[in-house]
């Protein structure tokens, strides 16, 4: 498909594809993989909406930030992408893992240029867990030299913690044929230091406080077997928060737009009909 870019002021070039007319949604990647990991999503949603999917600076054809990568830098060019782009207000925000991170404070910070917001596994932490533990020193460790970055950006590049990630962490049910034609292509092509810079500002950012905040119509769309998140204080959030609404996805991890994309659209459908976008 040829491709498509937005220059912002600053000279970055973002890439992006545009699918299907309707309301406007914009989609955000989670952390190791980019636009194309939305295809299965998109094939129900280019039926009732205008899907715009980017990547993210440094991953894909986009370029990467001159500056550090924190959440404040990659919402805010996000945010030059969406005026240059639509002029208008987004209808529906949709993200994936730590695209969730850049959503939420964006949909915190510059609400004025979203109407929803759609949050799929965000990654609210278990920072008891061992895992947890493990990663926050593994991106402490990875920080540290660009050299250590580049070493690590080949593993996570790699087939093999691909698949490995995809069986033991990220899915309900392994699909090795689904991770070849969805779960690689995106990993290949990014800069080694969106990938840690990111982990660790992901790790440090206050998720669970900037959705407490935020004030647009919001869905959270869990799956029920999300080796990630902390499922019960997710949960909370929609509890506790009437612009908050959770949907759970049966029998699936972490990845639901990969695992369930049919069943992710329904649960967004009937949310972007419930809020008047649809």
């Amino acid at each position: 498909m040829e491709k498509e870019f937005i220059t912002l002021e600053s000279g970055l070039k973002v890439h992006f594809k545009e699918f299907g007319k309707g309301p406007t949604l914009l989609l955000l990647h989670g952390w190791n993989n980019d636009w194309s990991g939305f295809m299965p999503l998109i094939a129900y949603l280019k039926d009732r909406f205008h899907v715009i999917a980017i990547d993210l600076p440094g991953y894909g054809y986009s370029d990467p930030l001159k500056e550090e990568y924190t959440v404040k830098n990659l919402s805010d060019a996000i945010c030059e992408f969406m005026k240059k782009k639509n002029g208008k207000q987004i209808d529906v925000l949709c993200a994936l893992s730590m695209g969730t991170v850049i959503a939420a404070d964006l949909s915190n910070r510059h609400s004025e240029m979203i109407k929803s917001v759609v949050l799929i596994g965000p990654p609210i932490i278990k920072y008891d867990w061992l895992p947890s533990k493990f990663y926050r020193e593994w991106m402490r460790i990875m920080n540290s030299s660009s050299v250590l970055m580049k070493a690590g950006h080949k593993v996570l590049a790699s087939p093999w913690y691909g698949h490995f990630t995809a069986k033991h962490i990220n899915m309900y049910k392994y699909d090795r044929d689904l991770i070849n034609e969805h779960g690689m292509k995106g990993r290949k092509n990014t800069n080694p230091r969106v990938l840690f810079q990111m982990g660790k500002a992901m790790y440090h950012y206050h998720l669970e406080k900037t959705l407490k905040q935020i004030q647009i119509p919001t869905l959270i769309i869990l799956g029920r077997h999300d080796k990630i998140v902390n499922l019960r204080e997710a949960g909370k959030i929609g509890d506790n928060k009437k612009n908050v609404m959770t949907k759970w996805i049966e029998e699936a991890g972490h990845v639901v737009s990969l695992e369930k994309p049919k069943e992710t659209s329904k649960v967004l459908f009937d949310f972007a009909e419930k809020t008047n976008i649809l």
